[in-house]
């Protein structure tokens, strides 16, 4: 058995701080124009609707989302998500879903198509099943394959399926 002088007990206490430090909810921001306030900042991330932090998963909402649901909304038991685009109907969006072990790892869930309501309201109200996600915060991105009918978000005019917006959402397990 390997014995842990004083030393290396404060880098590892040190060290434990500062990941735990990275766990900690801070509120996302909104691009100009579209969608909801993504982020509502402190409090326990799974009941208050929170997102922490995590790189590769900012919260933003392009111009072209036009309304979201709100923070921390409830996925996987039926409830319904719903985003209004404002390119109208007759489009195929995405919904790329990720969840947040305990620890803050992002853990890819899946992805599921957003129905066309006929009305530029896209929608999904699947269930999740069997899954490590339930009662923990997460993230859901709505992406799209580009084409000529419209413009991507700034800063992904080259992208094939660009991300409309990254929404914190809290997954709820049938």
């Amino acid at each position: 058995m390997a014995t842990v002088t004083r030393p290396a007990w404060i880098t590892i206490a040190a060290v434990s701080a500062l990941l735990l430090a990275g766990c900690t909810t801070t509120a996302g921001s909104d691009t100009a124009g579209g969608g909801e306030s993504a982020g509502d900042g402190g409090g326990d991330t799974a009941s208050s609707g929170a997102c922490p932090a995590v790189s590769g998963y900012e919260l933003f909402s392009s111009d072209l989302v036009t309304a979201a649901p709100e923070s921390g909304a409830v996925y996987g038991d039926g409830s319904t998500l719903s985003f209004t685009l404002a390119m109208g109907a007759g489009y195929s969006p995405t919904l790329d879903l990720t969840y947040l072990t305990d620890a803050g790892t992002p853990v890819i869930l899946g992805s599921q198509n957003l129905l066309d309501n006929g009305d530029g309201t896209y929608s999904n109200n699947l269930n999740v099943f069997d899954s490590d996600a339930d009662g923990r915060p997460g993230f859901a991105s709505v992406t799209i394959v580009k084409d000529d009918t419209f413009e991507a978000p700034a800063g992904q005019e080259g992208a094939s399926q660009p991300i409309l917006g990254t929404y914190c959402i809290t997954f709820a397990v049938e």
